[in-house]
């Protein structure tokens, strides 16, 4: 989307996320539509009912899962009873909806990265054109932002940081994602926005230190391990997209390397932390660590295990990290 009528442009919000799928959706083109005649036609044949099952696999349900995981926790330590459970389910929709939504964006914008990667993914295959993705991400946007109005005013401003959030990610005269530093505020403050919304969505008290500590340090893993292990697999459609990523900048084997020195030693340093100051979150701080060696010893492993003595091992470390994620938050609840 490379031009807006000018009316468009002092509404920010709406500009960025809303016009091109309402433009869509009443089957006006897109810019980029115009360039292509097959693909707005394929759009248009598309429903939206079916362009918003698209966008959920482009989304990737396990991602998505530790979205609402994260959210779920917030409310839970901001309520321990249990007894808002309206406000938790209106507020997960919401939340629900918005991060399909910004993980749609990131598909738009990847679309010729992740082609050149190989992705099977809805948008890069074609299965979802980019004009039918606008339109799902629209409407997406806008269930997130209604649903948050049911529950509060305060999870309407978080929902809109959380979208244009997504937007600075993926868009933009510099995107979050094509830099490390970037990538790494992006990524903790995805997680913390997503933390703070489900206390939030309770009307939960002031966070106490054991909330602070495990969402902080939650957030962090994202941010930091996230950023080092995440791009290891996409290394020719970055270099393509011109991202300055970790192993675009240090090469494949020394990004891997510094993901598991960072693995290790930021669940050290997790560890230390809650032990100090949050006890209660010492276990999932374990969890993290524990993940960390894992995840530093999975390329060593691999050698050893694959016919080829140099395998390919980033998405195998991605999947360490991610499953680490997933373990910590749900030790918390034991």
């Amino acid at each position: 989307m490379r031009s807006l009528p000018a009316v468009a442009k002092h509404r920010p919000l709406l500009a960025m996320v809303i016009y091109p799928g309402v433009t869509n959706l009443f089957g006006f083109d897109s810019p980029k539509a115009n360039t292509d005649a097959a693909t707005g036609i394929a759009a248009r044949g598309i429903s939206t009912t079916r362009a918003i099952r698209l966008a959920l696999r482009e989304a990737r349900w396990t991602v998505q899962l530790m979205y609402l995981l994260r959210f779920a926790i917030g409310a839970r330590l901001a309520d321990p009873s249990g007894l808002l459970l309206w406000h938790t389910s209106v507020g997960m929709l919401a939340w629900f909806a918005v991060c399909v939504a910004i993980y749609a964006l990131n598909g738009i914008s990847d679309v010729d990265g992740d082609r050149r990667n190989g992705s099977r993914r809805p948008i890069a295959t074609g299965a979802l054109p980019v004009p039918a993705a606008w339109r799902a991400v629209a409407c997406l946007s806008v269930v997130g932002v209604a649903a948050a109005a049911l529950v509060s005013a305060a999870l309407v401003l978080l929902t809109v940081l959380m979208l244009m959030l997504g937007w600075a990610y993926s868009f933009g005269p510099r995107p979050l994602k094509n830099s490390v530093p970037g990538l790494v505020f992006s990524g903790t403050a995805l997680g913390a926005l997503t933390y703070l919304a489900g206390a939030v969505a309770v009307r939960g008290p002031v966070p106490g230190v054991d909330m602070v500590v495990f969402a902080l340090g939650l957030s962090l893993w994202m941010g930091v391990v996230g950023t080092a292990t995440k791009d290891l697999k996409d290394v020719r459609g970055d270099r393509l997209a011109v991202r300055r990523t970790l192993p675009i900048l240090l090469g494949p084997e020394r990004a891997t390397t510094l993901a598991r020195v960072l693995a290790v030693g930021y669940g050290a340093a997790f560890l230390l932390v809650s032990t100090a100051f949050a006890p209660g979150v010492a276990l999932p701080a374990l969890c993290v660590l524990a993940g960390g060696i894992m995840l530093a010893a999975a390329p060593w492993v691999l050698q050893r295990t694959r016919k080829s003595p140099r395998p390919d091992c980033g998405k195998d470390v991605y999947r360490v990290y991610m499953v680490t994620q997933y373990v910590a938050n749900l030790a918390l609840l034991v």
